[in-house]
């Protein structure tokens, strides 16, 4: 299950099969392939494209590498000379180092920190078993033989424990899901309580906001109708100005016409004096030539009595005479 390999640290007639580098050398667990690593022309990796073989062992760090990328494992040194443990060969028993995880995926990485725990406890055991081996083992054959004779009887207690515990670890993680689900339904019910809140406040802010936009128009309205007032205002204060104006040049016109008809009142009364003096002339003249038609009568009648005939000269001829 565990594979593993014993290197010296000094590497004599290791050649990379690609470009006969000796340098950063690394071997294929699976095929005993031997390539240079990522330091030189990584034909290790190309070796892992080509034949999908995972695990290889670094010469020069003494470390089983995993080729597969995306994956990540610890690196676990048994207590016998140079001796490397391999990486795990089935993804159940994988030693994952515990990732970063968001919220969201928080129950799983719990989940795999819990099989991390228990794969490294099953690690421990093994190596424990390494510790009571007799005698350190040279070659990958020999200790791969060796390891043969073990793995039926291991495989089957580790399965067996490793089934039980993550069972163990299934209903933990169950009943942890559970009671964060009851928590989470919780919170969903108090979330879902102030939305409901946050709603009514929302409906309320929408209706204060109409009245708003209501009062808003209704002042824009009489805005409007205040304006169209100030304009009609305006021409009714021009046409006051003017008015004024016009009642200005009136009052003045009438106060020559009331002049001028007082001076007409006082001539006419100076000339109804001049009548009355005139007519009291006329009297007088009356009366003097009433009396003194009076006295040519008298006198007449006494010329007649007295009176000789005179001819005088026709009409005709003096008016010939005057316009000659």
């Amino acid at each position: 299950m565990f594979p593993t390999t014993v290197t010296n640290n000094t590497i004599v007639g290791r050649r990379c099969h690609e470009c006969d580098s000796e340098e950063n050398l690394g071997i294929c667990l699976t095929c005993q392939s031997v390539a240079c690593n990522h330091l030189h022309h990584d034909h290790l990796n190309s070796h892992f494209i080509l034949t999908q073989h995972v695990y290889a062992w670094d010469f020069k760090e003494n470390t089983v590498l995993n080729l597969s990328p995306g994956t990540c494992f610890d690196k676990h040194t048994a207590y016998k000379k140079n001796t490397k443990l391999a990486a795990l060969p089935c993804e159940r028993f994988m030693l994952h180092k515990r990732k970063s995880c968001t919220n969201q995926e928080e129950p799983n990485c719990e989940f795999e920190l819990e099989q991390s725990i228990v794969c490294n406890k099953k690690l421990q055991q093994l190596e424990g078993l390494v510790h009571q081996t007799p005698a350190p083992f040279t070659t990958i054959d020999e200790y791969y033989m060796k390891y043969v004779q073990q793995q039926t009887a291991t495989e089957m207690r580790l399965h067996q424990e490793v089934v039980q515990e993550k069972n163990q670890a299934e209903y933990e993680f169950e009943d942890e899901k559970s009671m964060k689900i009851q928590v989470l339904e919780e919170k969903n019910h108090i979330l879902e309580e102030k939305i409901q809140l946050l709603t009514k406040e929302k409906q309320e802010t929408d209706n204060d906001l109409m009245k708003v936009q209501e009062e808003l128009e209704n002042q824009k309205q009489q805005k409007q109708e205040i304006n169209g007032l100030r304009h009609n205002l305006n021409k009714v204060q021009k046409n006051f100005v003017k008015l004024q104006h016009d009642y200005a040049e009136e009052k003045l016109m009438n106060e020559q016409l009331r002049q001028n008809q007082n001076d007409l009142i006082s001539q006419m009364k100076k000339k109804d004096k001049e009548i009355e003096d005139l007519q009291e002339q006329v009297r007088d003249l009356l009366i003097h030539f009433s009396s003194e038609t009076e006295l040519m009568n008298l006198q007449m009648a006494d010329e007649l009595e007295t009176s000789q005939i005179v001819v005088r000269p026709s009409l005709n001829k003096t008016r010939r005479r005057n316009e000659k």
